[in-house]
């Protein structure tokens, strides 16, 4: 009686799991000799031996279409043509460009940005208080601080959380900050400190440094910010406002009463070597440190007091001469007053 005798190995190879590997060869070697087999069959055998598998297929994609239907779809009798990718077509959704007008968008912004490259290499990386005491300094004109204020980075400009906890502390000399916060959120924080230290005695004739005991305010979600530094986004923020009226005011200039008076230049009115007064102020304007005092004024009045200037407030000498002197009499040296609103009287009475 023949016995057949099984190793361990053959125990573990039956058990193995087989890879697709040995599937797809496996498979390969039965499709292979059904093959070769159905081939030799004569033409009767063969035919029979096919049409089942025939029968099989057909069945299948009867059912396919019947559950089709009855599941809600319906029997695809077209099939979708798709034209060929053809890579020298024009581009659908993008709209050309008009080359002159971006070209020239694109030349002036990349002037404007170069007005600020000379701040920019030498405040970069440097602290937000070294920042603003180098502007301090150093007094740079309208165009130039513009050109740096715009590509100044400020973060936490969507910033929500509001929570803020004020400490009495030496600050941490690593925490160099080289963006500002916005003016909001810088002016919520310098709040929170006056409400803090308002019974807080302070020695006013030592000078406080960077390295002595100040107020810490921390603000969840942005980190921690001593008073120097708020301080200088403050004036940072504030510079960056008064840019804005300046870049404003020129606009005005250049749009609105040049053109103006070029038509009377023409017709034989004064110029300033050779341009219009409006084209000389508009430069001046633009060159000059925005806090430069204004000369031929009894009281001190800066640049940045004339930013707001537009046709609403275009008065004549006499009136502006007679304001500011009203002003100076009246507040003497003080930079901040404040006017009532304007009310104009109600025509139903007879004022």
């Amino acid at each position: 009686m023949p016995l057949r005798v099984f190793t361990r190995r053959d125990e573990v190879a039956r058990k193995k799991q087989m890879t697709e590997k040995d599937k797809f060869k496996r498979a390969q070697n039965v499709l292979g000799r059904i093959s070769s087999e159905l081939t030799e069959l004569t033409d009767d055998r063969f035919e029979r031996a096919i049409e089942p598998t025939q029968v099989g297929s057909n069945a299948e994609e009867g059912e396919e279409e019947k559950d089709d239907i009855i599941h809600g779809g319906s029997p695809q009798t077209e099939h979708l043509k798709m034209k060929p990718f053809n890579a020298r077509g024009p581009k659908v959704g993008r709209p050309r460009l008009v080359r002159v007008d971006a070209d020239n968008k694109r030349h002036a912004e990349q002037k404007s940005y170069n007005q600020g490259k000379t701040l920019r290499k030498a405040l970069r990386g440097e602290d937000v208080m070294e920042v603003a005491q180098y502007i301090r300094t150093h007094k740079p004109g309208l165009e130039q601080l513009q050109s740096f204020l715009d590509t100044f980075e400020v973060r936490f400009t969507r910033h929500t959380k509001k929570k803020m906890t004020v400490q009495s502390r030496p600050p941490d000399a690593a925490n160099t900050l080289t963006f500002r916060l916005p003016q909001t959120l810088v002016t919520k924080a310098l709040e929170e400190i006056r409400k803090t230290s308002g019974s807080t005695v302070v020695d006013l004739a030592c000078s406080q440094t960077a390295t002595d005991v100040q107020w810490i305010v921390t603000i969840e979600g942005a980190g921690e910010f001593s008073e120097q530094q708020l301080k200088a986004m403050y004036y940072l923020g504030d510079l960056a406002n008064t840019c804005k009226l300046g870049l404003q005011c020129y606009s005005w200039l250049m749009t609105s009463v040049d053109p103006l008076l070029e038509e009377r230049c023409r017709a034989g009115g004064d110029t300033v070597c050779g341009e219009t007064e409006a084209y000389a102020v508009a430069k001046e304007l633009m060159k000059t440190w925005p806090h430069t005092q204004l000369p031929g004024f009894d009281f001190p009045i800066e640049w940045s007091n004339i930013y707001c200037a537009r046709e609403e407030t275009w008065y004549n000498d006499l009136v502006i001469e007679a304001f500011t002197t009203t002003l100076s009499a009246k507040y003497g040296k003080n930079k901040t007053i404040f006017l009532p609103q304007v009310q104009l009287p109600d025509t139903n009475e007879g004022n």
